[in-house]
């Protein structure tokens, strides 16, 4: 039988290990019983970036109304600022 501590069977030994580590880790990460997280331009939670949630942003905007969830750069107030945040992550999901 060959010496298990020679530095190259401890090599791939412990990169064995950490593979199978990692292997680990990915599944938990994958796991579908975990709630789906959405991004904060996503106000309607529907799974998209699109007019229905720019729409809110704007509603509020025109209304002079503050609502936690459509101040998207979070400054405590939802202006023009929200509505380019909600532009830059559309883009950015769309690209």
């Amino acid at each position: 039988m060959k010496n298990i501590n020679s530095p190259i069977a401890v090599f791939f030994l412990t990169l064995a290990f950490i593979l199978s580590i990692k292997y680990t880790l990915a599944q938990e990460l994958v796991s579908y019983d975990r709630p789906i997280k959405y991004t904060p331009a996503d106000i309607n939670k529907d799974g998209a970036i699109d007019a229905k949630d720019l729409d809110m942003i704007i509603f509020d905007l025109k209304n002079g109304q503050y609502n936690k969830q459509r101040d998207l750069n979070e400054d405590g107030k939802v202006s023009l600022l929200d509505v380019e945040f909600w532009r830059i992550n559309k883009f950015k999901i769309e690209n």
